[in-house]
């Protein structure tokens, strides 16, 4: 469901056809966790981080305990768990209640509903090495000079993946796409070409 819900508003389809839709989840609290990391707590930060936070303003309202809830069949009789791990599992973890508000610039001139597929690629490519450097990834995103692209975007060849902001990524992205030197500006055009198709 959480790449469903990306997918429907990097491409405007589903509800995201209308417009900027305010949305309200209850989510696990180990993904609302991941949803809101950044740099400042590496361990949770990982490219759903990024892509989360670059469509949305994401925002807790609420933690509610799982013994708050009765899980139900459809007929609505109340479920038992299926082991006394699964019960234990449960009462441990909290539901979190996040509003997710889409940002009004998630869109730019260089990146859309056409291409956001790359944005996405870019994304969980540079997070495979989490802890390297982005001067060593640009060589295996991008054919445009590496240096050249971390002087445009203003970081240091020592900046490592981890230590990248959401807004860091989008103005990567944004960089490369807008590159006019190259015709070719990512190594993997034919390979998201027949994704796509």
């Amino acid at each position: 469901m959480i790449w469903k819900v990306l997918h429907d508003i990097y491409s405007c389809t589903s509800i995201y056809r209308y417009g900027r839709v305010e949305l309200n989840f209850f989510f696990n609290e180990l993904e609302s966790q991941r949803m809101m990391a950044n740099p400042l707590n590496p361990n949770l930060y990982y490219a759903l981080s990024v892509l989360w936070q670059v469509a949305y303003d994401v925002k807790l309202l609420h933690t509610e305990p799982w013994s708050s809830f009765d899980m139900c069949s459809q007929s609505g009789q109340r479920e038992k768990p299926e082991s006394k791990e699964s019960l234990e599992q449960q009462t441990q973890q909290n539901l979190c209640l996040i509003q997710l508000t889409p940002h009004k610039d998630l869109f730019s001139q260089h990146l859309t509903s056409v291409n956001y597929d790359v944005f996405f690629h870019m994304t969980k490519q540079c997070f495979l090495k989490r802890h390297g450097k982005l001067i060593d990834h640009l060589t295996s995103l991008s054919p445009i000079d590496a240096m050249d692209i971390l002087k445009k975007i203003r970081q240091d060849k020592t900046i490592k993946i981890i230590d990248m902001y959401p807004s860091d990524f989008k103005c990567l992205f944004e960089t490369i796409e807008c590159s006019k030197d190259h015709t070719c500006k990512w190594l993997y055009d034919d390979f998201m070409e027949d994704v796509i198709v």
